[in-house]
């Protein structure tokens, strides 16, 4: 008698690194081991033993590829939305526990296959991971969701100039993705073109400033970020420029 594994749609059941290997052979009993070392779908597959004297029997053993994925409704929202990210996993007969973790670091007393950000922030934007454990079968890691959160912050609101000052640096701060440009505009009508602007990214956060040159009298600036994916424009608080003479 002989024993042969087949696979329901393939033509190989060789491929993918499924491999088959015959443990045990002998007059009255054939056993054969199925090493399965890559599978990334549900799959049926069929043993079949010959007999030496004709006929023969089959069994089906269907396989579960067990597997995570984390989803939201998108991937960038404007603070302070509350954002639900999901992990959703193969589900089966097991019953998994879940942990989640941010930039690789797990979050603490995250256990239920849901994780909400209320009153999101810029801060928030990053990578986010799903961990599901299946008793007896092992732990999946789904592939890391990178989550922006726009929004653009102004630590300093009011700064000071006088005749010993005569460049003040003004500083916004914007999350999210990524970005055309920064726009500083003058609510005064300062032609603010010829000063000198600089913006720095790293990774999810956008840093800029402006080399603000006065000329003897106050004035009031705002910061416009515009990001690239859809033209968005999110305006940060007025700065204001006091000029003590």
């Amino acid at each position: 008698q002989s024993l042969v594994w087949t696979v329901e749609g393939r033509t190989d059941p060789n491929e993918n690194g499924i491999s088959v290997s015959l443990s045990t052979n002998t007059s009255t009993e054939v056993v054969s081991d199925l090493s399965i070392t890559n599978t990334v779908k549900d799959e049926v597959f069929i043993c079949t033993v010959i007999y030496t004297l004709g006929g023969s029997e089959t069994e089906n053993v269907t396989l579960k590829a067990l597997s995570a994925t984390v989803t939201a409704d998108n991937t960038t929202f404007n603070s302070p939305a509350n954002v639900t990210l999901t992990c959703d996993y193969t589900s089966s007969s097991l019953t998994p526990t879940f942990s989640w973790s941010y930039e690789g670091n797990v979050i603490p007393s995250e256990t239920q296959s849901t994780y909400t950000i209320l009153s999101s922030v810029g801060t928030d934007s990053g990578k986010y991971s799903c961990d599901v454990t299946w008793p007896t079968v092992g732990t999946f890691t789904a592939a890391d969701f990178v989550l922006y959160i726009r929004e653009v912050v102004t630590p300093t609101t009011t700064y000071y100039m006088g005749r010993d000052i005569a460049t003040t640096t003004l500083t916004c701060t914007g999350y999210g993705d990524a970005l055309t440009g920064v726009v500083w505009t003058s609510l005064l009508g300062t032609n603010l073109t010829a000063m000198t602007a600089r913006l720095q990214t790293t990774n999810y956060t956008h840093e800029a400033e402006l080399d603000f040159q006065h000329n003897s009298i106050s004035d009031i600036v705002t910061c416009k970020f515009i990001y690239s994916a859809d033209g968005a424009e999110i305006t940060g608080e007025n700065k204001t420029l006091q000029y003590i003479d």
